[in-house]
């Protein structure tokens, strides 16, 4: 009886193996693969990256990526174990926001903490091929918003995160995130319109804004000037000719004329992508960028977009939404940190 027992577990234990073997080797071979990618980046450092296949210029990298991903080549992020002193922070910001002073240009706030965090962007097919050596620095600055606690005053945190190029500088994106609406206060009902169910209202609105120097960004830099600093890159490679534009079809987006003060060249598409019921409102600035390859074309997607959150309904669009976003847009998609809200285009 005893031995009959044995011979019973014993075929049973060798079933269970038999069922469960695939599902540990797949485990298995997911960890070894995890950790092969964590200890190949983990070595990585900026100098030791810089292969034969890196590309150092900003505008060839960005199209090159465009038009890989056009050819169904998947990238993903992996953040580096390395960590930058105040003093590249501030280099990193002076060279993005292409000015001369060794300050957080873009800030105007007292600056409670500053970090930042390093990323490699990489073909999920070929870990060895990095597209993007990528700093993410985020600045913490004191808010004039105060919560009450049991504890007595806590202070409240405007938040900005900037994605910068770890090895040029070049802006890539950046997004606003306030203590509370700002759109709400009295000393900004003008930009109210920016998010009526109307584009032509909202294009007025942003026009308006565009080249003031105003405090509800609160940057010593216009919005004009924030995205010259993401397009200057790829002055040389840009293709007058609208006709190589790739045009977003969707029923929220509204092409829209009379956006040569924005553009500065008739070639940009542009428009007002409205989402009516969440209150964002995006203005995409598209324009054709010659790649290396074979003489294509790519569209590169500037976008701006606003953001009126419902501060009463954080349990439905998350305590960060992002109050302001501007920069390159395949950016905002890989780093799901910014909170931008993708458009619903085709």
């Amino acid at each position: 009886m005893i031995h009959r027992l044995k011979y019973l577990f014993f075929m049973i234990g060798i079933i269970l193996l038999a069922l469960t073997a695939s599902i540990f080797l797949f485990t298995f071979q997911d960890r070894i693969d995890n950790q092969t990618l964590y200890a190949e980046n983990q070595d990585l450092s900026i100098s030791s990256i810089l292969t034969n296949n890196y590309i150092e210029d900003d505008a060839e990298r960005y199209t090159t990526f465009l038009y890989n991903q056009s050819q169904h080549v998947k990238y993903a992020v992996v953040e580096l174990d390395s960590t930058l002193s105040e003093e590249e922070v501030l280099e990193l910001l002076a060279a993005a926001f292409l000015n001369e002073k060794d300050d957080f240009v873009v800030i105007t706030q007292e600056i409670a903490s500053v970090s930042g965090t390093q990323y490699a962007v990489y073909n999920t097919e070929d870990h060895s091929d990095i597209m993007f050596l990528l700093t993410l620095i985020t600045i913490d600055m004191y808010s004039n918003q105060v919560e009450m606690s049991d504890s007595g005053e806590q202070y409240r945190y405007d938040t900005a995160k900037i994605l910068i190029d770890s090895q040029t500088g070049m802006l890539y994106f950046m997004g606003i995130y306030y203590a509370h609406n700002y759109y709400e206060d009295d000393d900004y009902g003008e930009y109210g319109d920016l998010f009526l169910n109307d584009p032509d209202a909202a294009a007025s609105a942003f026009l308006n804004m565009i080249s003031n120097q105003t405090s509800v960004f609160d940057t010593d830099l216009s919005c004009m000037n924030l995205i010259e600093c993401c397009l200057t890159p790829f002055q040389d490679v840009i293709v007058g000719d609208v006709s190589y534009v790739e045009d977003r079809k969707d029923s929220t987006y509204v092409p829209m004329d009379g956006y040569a003060d924005l553009t500065q060249d008739s070639g940009f598409l542009t428009g007002v992508e409205l989402t009516g019921f969440q209150l964002a409102t995006t203005f995409p600035i598209g324009f054709a960028a010659r790649t290396d390859n074979e003489d294509t074309y790519v569209t590169v997607f500037c976008t701006v977009q606003f953001n009126k959150l419902d501060y009463s309904q954080k349990s439905t669009f998350g305590p960060y939404q992002c109050d302001f976003c501007i920069g390159l847009e395949e950016m905002a998609y890989l780093f799901g940190e910014f909170n931008y809200r993708k458009p619903s285009v085709g």
